[in-house]
C-alpha cells in the first residue's frame, strides 16, 4: 500500500506563517556551500543554493546565478547542506514523554528533524489539533503524520495510547473510526489474536492506510509482510521468526497469550514503574524474557537469511530505533547527559528510578534483566547489519517516550547506533532522509537537496559522510522554507529548556 500523492502533500504541507511572525524574505540564496548527494553519496563544492518560498528554486556552481531581489543570502563557506532528518517513530504526547509539545517540537526542529512519524497518542484530540497547527503554520515544528491510536488486544500494554480490538468486528470499526479522524496510517500491536490482526489489515487495506505495525506476538513475521505491512517497528518478534524453533516458541506465545485474553479485564490497573502501563506490559516482557535467550541461542542463519530477503521482496521497511535497546549505555553516555536540562525534573527522577531498579545489587534478576538487555541490543546491532546487506529498507526512529530519549538528540544517538550495526555513515543519513521519502513515495518532494523539493534542509559544519557525528554540527536549519539560523536554533532551546522547568498547573 502507498500514500495516496494528493493525500500526502496535503499532509505534508505546513502552510504559511501566522499573521504576527516577521515577513519572511522572499528567496533564500546560499553561497559556497557543499550539497551533500544522499543518493550516490558525492559532494558538490562551491555552490549556490537557492530557495524561493517553500522549495528549493535552484542549484548551481557559486557565482554562476543571479540573486532573486531582496534575497537573504548567506555565505555558507566550509559549510555542508543535506536533506531535513525524519524521526520514524515518535510519540509527542504520551505520559511518559519527556516534556509536553512545547518542550518536544522546539527540540526536534533545533536537531534538524523536518519530519516525524507520530505512533501512537494518549490523546487523540490533542494530536490532530497539533499536526493541523503544523500544517496551517499556526505552529512551529516539523512536518507530521500520525496512527493517532494503537490498535491492541488484551490484556493491555498501554491503555493511554490504545484501543482495545477483542473481534474482528471490533478491529474493523477501530479502522474505520480512525480514518474518519484523518489519521495518516494504521499501527497494530503485540497483543492481538491472529484473526483480529488479518481484519485490520484488510479494513486498513479498504481506506487505503499503509500499516506500520509490530509484530504480533501470535504471528510469525514473514506473514505479516505477506499481508502487506508496510514497516515493521522496533525488530520486535523478529529473533523468534530466525529461529530454528520458531514454531514452537510461537505455539507456546499463543496459548500463553489465549490464556491471559480470557481473563477479567483490569485495563483500569497500572504497576507501579511507569505512568501508564497495563497488565499486558507484563505478560509480554515474561513472554520476551523467557523466549528470546532462546531464540538467539537456536539462531538459524538459512532460515534467517530467507526471512530478510523476502521482507526485502515485499518492500517491507525496518524500523530499528536501535538506541531504545540501548538504554543500559545511554544513562551514562556524555552526549546524553548533558542534554538532561530538557527534561522536566520528575521525568528525570522516573528514569533514575527505572536504572536504578534494574541495577539493584544482590537481586539475581535485576542482574540477568539487564544482561539480557545488553545481549539482545547487540544481537539487534547484528540483525540490522544483515538487513542492510539482505536489501530491507531501514528507517530511522527512536521512540521518544523511553528512558534517556530527549527529542531530536536522540536522532543523532540513532544515526551512531545505525553506523554501530554496520552500515557507512552514509547509509545511516539515508535512514533519516532518502528512505523516509521513499517510504512515503514522496521523492518528487522530499529527501534529496535537489531543484523542486520541499526546502527542509540542514547546514552543518562539517561533513557527515566522513564522520556520522557531524550530523550534530549544526549551523542552521531550513523548514519548508524558513530559515532559522544557529540564534533561532539557540532560541529553540532556550524555550524549550525553560518549558520543561515550567511545572504543571
Amino acid at each position: 500500500m502507498r500514500f495516496p500523492a494528493a493525500v500526502l502533500l496535503l499532509a505534508l504541507w505546513p502552510g504559511s506563517l501566522p499573521a504576527q511572525e516577521p515577513a519572511l524574505p522572499p528567496s533564500v540564496a546560499l553561497t559556497h556551500v557543499s550539497v551533500l548527494d544522499v543518493r550516490t553519496g558525492s559532494v558538490r563544492s562551491d555552490q549556490t543554493v537557492i530557495v524561493t518560498g517553500t522549495r528549493i528554486a535552484a542549484i548551481d556552481q557559486a557565482g554562476r546565478l543571479a540573486m532573486p531581489a531582496g534575497a537573504l543570502v548567506v555565505d555558507a563557506t566550509g559549510k555542508y547542506l543535506m536533506p531535513g532528518l525524519w524521526d520514524m517513530h515518535t510519540h509527542i504526547i504520551d505520559p511518559d514523554t519527556p516534556g509536553t509539545p512545547d518542550v518536544v517540537l522546539p527540540l526536534l526542529v533545533a536537531n534538524g528533524v523536518t519530519g516525524v512519524r507520530d505512533m501512537g497518542s494518549a490523546d487523540l484530540d490533542s494530536i490532530i489539533a497539533i499536526r493541523s497547527a503544523l500544517r496551517a503554520g499556526a505552529r512551529l515544528g516539523p512536518r507530521m503524520l500520525l496512527a493517532g491510536k494503537v490498535l491492541d488486544g488484551l490484556p493491555a500494554i498501554f491503555p493511554p495510547d490504545e484501543i482495545l480490538v477483542r473481534t474482528p468486528a471490533e478491529g474493523r470499526r477501530a479502522v474505520d473510526s480512525l480514518a474518519a479522524r484523518g489519521v495518516d496510517f494504521i499501527k497494530p500491536y503485540e497483543m492481538l489474536q491472529r484473526d483480529v490482526f488479518l481484519a485490520i489489515v484488510d479494513a486498513a487495506k479498504q481506506h487505503r492506510l499503509p500499516l506500520a505495525a509490530h509484530v504480533p506476538l501470535a504471528l510469525d513475521a514473514g506473514e505479516a509482510s505477506d499481508l502487506g505491512v508496510r514497516s515493521f517497528e522496533h525488530l520486535r518478534n523478529i529473533e523468534l521468526a530466525c529461529s530454528s524453533l520458531a514454531d514452537s516458541l510461537r505455539t507456546a506465545r499463543v496459548l500463553v497469550l489465549a490464556r491471559e485474553a480470557s481473563r477479567p479485564d483490569t485495563t483500569g490497573l497500572a504497576f507501579g514503574w511507569s505512568l501508564g502501563y497495563g497488565p499486558g506490559a507484563l505478560v509480554r516482557a515474561q513472554i520476551h524474557r523467557e523466549q528470546r535467550p532462546r531464540a538467539r541461542e537456536t539462531f538459524d542463519a538459512a532460515r534467517c537469511d530467507a526471512l530478510l530477503r523476502r521482507l526485502a521482496r515485499n518492500g517491507t521497511w525496518q524500523d530499528a530505533t536501535l538506541v531504545v535497546d540501548d538504554v543500559a549505555r545511554l544513562d551514562t553516555m556524555a552526549t546524553v547527559r548533558a542534554t538532561l536540562r530538557y527534561v522536566p525534573e520528575a521525568t528525570r527522577a522516573l528514569w533514575e528510578r527505572t536504572v536504578a531498579g534494574r541495577d539493584t545489587k544482590g537481586t539475581q534478576g535485576a542482574s540477568r534483566g539487564r544482561a539480557d538487555i545488553e545481549a539482545q541490543a547487540a544481537w539487534y546491532l547484528k540483525l540490522v547489519g544483515l538487513m542492510a546487506k539482505r536489501g530491507v529498507g531501514i528507517l530511522a526512529g527512536t521512540d521518544i517516550s523511553n528512558p534517556y530519549l530527549i527529542p531530536g538528540f536522540s536522532l543523532h544517538e540513532e544515526l551512531g547506533q545505525l553506523v554501530r550495526a554496520g552500515l557507512t555513515p552514509l547509509e545511516a543519513i539515508r535512514a533519516a532522509t532518502l528512505n523516509p521519502a521513499r517510504y512515503l513515495a514522496a521523492t518528487d518532494s522530499l529527501g534529496t537537496v535537489e531543484v523542486g523539493r520541499l526546502a527542509d534542509l540542514v547546514l552543518l559544519d562539517a561533513d557527515p559522510f566522513q564522520d556520522i557525528g557531524n550530523t550534530r554540527k549544526i549551523r542552521a536549519v531550513m523548514l519548508n522554507g524558513r530559515y532559522l539560523d544557529r540564534g533561532a536554533l539557540d532560541g529553540l532551546l532556550a524555550d524549550a529548556e525553560r518549558a520543561a522547568s515550567t511545572r504543571p498547573r
